[in-house]
Parts: structure tokens; C-alpha cells; sequence
């Protein structure tokens, strides 16, 4: 059996970013990570941090909100041109 103890994770920073700045970016992306990706998993810490903020915003529902009526009502303007 080999010994796991002594080993360094696979590092990917890079990756790690992509995964942050999609999340950020797409809204479909969060939904399909949420599940599978922890923050300790990140190898860089302050991508656990930020991964952790946005997981707690997901799932406190202030990640990907519908539009607010301010949004709505700002849409339905004609623009000045």
C-alpha cells in the first residue's frame, strides 16, 4: 500500500482561477460545482477563501438572483439615442 501521508496535492493554480472566474461569470457554472467542490480542495488559499464566500452566497440565495424590479423597470426604458 502506499503511503498518501507525505503527499502534495496536484497543484493547478491556473485551473483553480478558471473555475473562480467562471462561477463569477456564467450563472450555470456555480449550480454544476457546488456539490462536487469544497474549498479545501482549492489548492491556493485564497481561492479557498473566495470559493467559500461565493459557495455561502449560492447557497444562501444572494448568488444569482433573479433580476430586481430596479433591473426590471430600467429594461423597459426606451434608450435616449
Amino acid at each position: 500500500m502506499m503511503n498518501t501521508e507525505n503527499r502534495v496535492s496536484p497543484q493547478a493554480p491556473e485551473i483553480e482561477e478558471a473555475i473562480l472566474g467562471a462561477c463569477l461569470i456564467e450563472q450555470e457554472a456555480m449550480p454544476l460545482v457546488a456539490d462536487k467542490l469544497r474549498p479545501e480542495m482549492f489548492y491556493v488559499l485564497r481561492h479557498q477563501i473566495i470559493y467559500a464566500a461565493m459557495l455561502a452566497m449560492y447557497q444562501a440565495c444572494l448568488l444569482y438572483t433573479s433580476p430586481s424590479p430596479r433591473d426590471r423597470q430600467k429594461s423597459r426604458m426606451p434608450s435616449s439615442a
